[in-house]
């Protein structure tokens, strides 16, 4: 499970690093995109500099999950002021949820956004107990906002406004990043003073005692990743259309002999164009024209998309057993979507011929976005548009762009052998599971 540690200051690194190193882990440091990172192997966790402050966090939260896709879960790791009395120096508080504190809106009701950790790392994390330690874990709502609470009646204010057990600057920034980029998104906190006039003073004096304690309850949670990631169950199915849902080859391959013939090129036999499906309109210029070819790509997308306009959708045919598949996959409460090249108002026209258009909840294709598969630029899009995160959905696909989608995306991925990939094809990816076809996949999820 690949998993980022954000942590919004220097200090706070170090200490966790001391307690790591004490402990017989070795690291690695490196640099993504613009900012120095942290490798642990062992614990397979990347470590990295949030910032002060929640917009700082944000922004270098947002950067290394834009620079370097497939995280499969993001922590904000850092101190943290009491805001109850149940809590003592050294505890680490896991937050059931972010809660943005410090929006002063005038216009409107008040505004408190919430960002619920997720939901299966927050409940996997319950049966982590650390062997032999002096400090408890506690679960709860932690409060986020720029602003050092350093009064007991602010602090008493803060825990009535937002039911938090524990208050510190950064949590939303993360939060919002992951929420926008679709990854899962946990807060975990080591309490090192009790948000009154004595807290910067305790904050000095116990920053490397809650940091150890946070490094400790990482590191014995890491069997606990693991489990997330075997026996999660997902809440939302992505597929890939072509060759996986229908069989559109023979539309495929009328409007590319047709835009080729237009074109005065040579056409292509119905074979070497169907090993093109899935792949953008440019790119399958290209590949069949060759690369000499390529400053005519504009006009073979221009002919292609007018002769699919007249052709395609009477041309492509479901797979036989697509409608009682989506349909039991639908009656079982999951969410449902398709990302693919091809654009999104034909595969709506033939869905509603087949009348299945109603069962997915979001659809995106080739018109959507700026950058096509294998970027996961569509892939995060329709996550995002289901409210669910890399944690929960998986990517049916039938070919290695679709796994290398997958993987970019950092989500699940099921490959199925209803197109012209062979199986062998998926050896170089983390593929969960390999299918004849859709129809087998019900059974693999458990529904």
């Amino acid at each position: 499970m690949k998993t980022l540690i954000m942590v919004p200051i220097q200090s706070e690194i170090d200490f966790l690093l001391q307690s790591w190193a004490e402990n017989g882990f070795h690291t690695r440091n490196a640099i993504i995109g613009r900012l120095p990172v942290v490798c642990l192997p062992e614990l397979d966790v990347t470590l990295a500099c949030g910032g002060l402050g929640k917009v700082q966090f944000a922004v270098q939260t947002q950067h290394l999950l834009d620079i370097c896709p497939g995280w499969d879960l993001v922590i904000c790791a850092g101190a943290a002021g009491a805001l109850v009395d149940g809590l003592s120096v050294g505890d680490v508080v896991v937050a059931t949820e972010t809660v943005e504190h410090d929006i002063r809106n005038k216009f409107g009701k008040p505004l408190l956004p919430k960002f619920g950790g997720a939901e299966a790392v927050v409940s996997a994390l319950r049966s982590v107990v650390p062997p032999g330690t002096l400090f408890r874990v506690h679960f709860g709502p932690i409060a986020s906002g720029d602003e050092d609470v350093v009064d007991v009646d602010r602090r008493k204010r803060l825990h009535r406004q937002t039911d938090a057990l524990a208050v510190a600057w950064e949590g939303a920034g993360g939060a919002r990043a992951c929420h926008f980029s679709g990854v899962s998104f946990v807060e975990i906190r080591g309490i090192t003073d009790r948000a009154d006039s004595d807290a910067a003073s305790d904050f000095e004096a116990n920053l490397e005692r809650a940091m150890g304690n946070v490094a400790a309850f990482i590191t014995y949670q890491l069997p606990v990743r693991e489990m997330i990631v075997e026996n999660i169950a997902f809440q939302a199915v992505i597929f890939d259309f072509d060759y996986t849902l229908a069989d559109s080859s023979r539309g495929v391959v009328e409007c590319i002999n047709f835009a080729l013939d237009s074109l005065g090129l040579p056409v292509v036999p119905a074979e070497r164009a169907r090993q093109t499906i899935g792949l953008s309109l440019v790119d399958t210029f290209v590949d069949l024209a060759g690369e000499s070819a390529a400053a005519q790509s504009d006009e073979f997308v221009r002919l292609f998309i007018e002769r699919a306009d007249e052709v395609m959708a009477d041309l492509t045919i479901l797979f036989e057993s697509v409608p009682q598949t989506i349909a039991v996959l639908k009656g079982q409460g999951l969410g449902l979507g398709i990302v693919s090249t091809k654009f999104r108002y034909r595969i709506e026209s033939i869905l509603r011929r087949e009348g299945l258009l109603d069962l997915f909840d979001v659809i995106v294709g080739g018109e959507d976005v700026a950058s096509h598969k294998p970027d996961p630029e569509g892939l995060r899009l329709a996550m995002g548009r289901l409210g669910r995160s890399s944690l929960d959905c998986v990517y049916v696909g039938d070919s290695v762009v679709d796994a290398e989608t997958a993987k970019r995306a950092g989500v699940p991925f099921v490959a199925v052998l209803s197109g012209v990939t062979p199986r062998e094809a998926f050896s170089a990816y983390d593929v969960r599971q390999v299918l004849e076809h859709v129809s087998d996949l019900p059974g693999w999820l458990g529904h």
